[in-house]
């Protein structure tokens, strides 16, 4: 799976994004925010924090600048296992909106 661009990420954030009235600003980011280079991007989804994203990484990726960015609320990492045991299975979760947390 290639990584999405910022204009495929956005248009399918605005449509999971749609019932909870989060403008259009806070779209475009979310999506500047999600996008890590380096990361395949996995499953997007909403979930009690804002939105979780399941990304696939190396054990020797460099989190310096993913544990720092803005809105960043939660991290769990696993091993991806024997599927492929030289990947790391991490989920980030971030608020998703600007002034707390939004509520379905």
């Amino acid at each position: 799976m290639s990584a999405p661009t910022p204009k495929d990420l956005s248009e399918h954030l605005s449509r999971r994004l749609a019932n909870l009235e989060i403008e259009d600003q806070q779209i475009s980011e979310l999506t500047k925010r999600l996008q890590v280079d380096g990361l395949r991007m996995g499953r997007l989804g909403i979930c009690s924090v804002g939105i979780c994203v399941d990304y696939l990484a190396r054990p020797d990726f460099d989190w310096k600048t993913v544990l720092v960015r803005p809105g960043l609320r939660h991290v769990e990492i696993f091993p991806y296992g024997i599927i492929e045991p030289e990947r790391l299975h991490v989920r980030l979760s971030f608020d998703a909106s600007r002034g707390g947390r939004f509520t379905r």
